[in-house]
């Protein structure tokens, strides 16, 4: 097994590797002497430092756990707080509520390597003749209103829908089936 230090370049994305720690939390307990495989850039699996193919690269990081990445699943997103998700080992977070344009701009931004954690968006949200937060939703109050707005956000390319208290009950049916007939949930 080829050791490096943490200091050393990282290898290309393409690249197969892995990460070691004293300690690697796999989601539901921790495990002494493992490592993470890393293939394309993705986590492929995590394994007993032992089991290692040979000559594969180890990237040693000693007195320290891997951990994965944890994922904030109900934000709305303000600009101060996109460094530190990282920081705090948030790798990715979904918007569930806020201006479109802004939060569409935030997630092509957060594809640059390092730059921010991934972000699922759902854009403004939708809710009734009087929203209750009216600088990030969108008035729904009829058929079309409903059908309209949906068909806006699946254009532009979110990720869900969310509907709050004040939509219209009677809608509710029609917002789903539209929903799912974009591929939203």
């Amino acid at each position: 097994v080829m050791v490096t230090t943490p200091t050393a370049s990282l290898p290309d994305r393409d690249r197969r590797f892995a990460w070691a720690a004293d300690r690697v939390f796999d989601g539901q307990r921790v495990l002494a002497d493992h490592a993470v495989v890393v293939e394309g850039g993705i986590v492929t699996s995590v394994v007993p430092r032992a089991a290692l193919p040979e000559g594969l690269p180890v990237h040693c990081e000693p007195d320290t756990t891997i951990l994965p990445g944890l994922i904030d699943t109900h934000i709305h997103l303000l600009r101060w707080e996109v460094p530190f998700f990282l920081a705090c080992g948030g790798t990715a977070v979904r918007d569930t509520g806020n201006d479109l344009a802004w939060i569409l701009d935030q997630r092509q931004r957060a594809t640059a390597p390092g730059g921010a954690p991934r972000i699922l968006c759902l854009g403004p949200i939708l809710d009734g003749a009087r929203p209750n937060h009216p600088l990030v939703s969108r008035p729904c109050v009829d058929r079309e209103a409903v059908v309209t707005a949906i068909c806006d956000l699946a254009d532009a390319g979110v990720d869900g829908i969310k509907l709050y208290v004040g939509f219209p009950p009677e809608l509710l049916s029609l917002a789903v089936q539209e929903s799912h007939a974009a591929g939203l949930k």
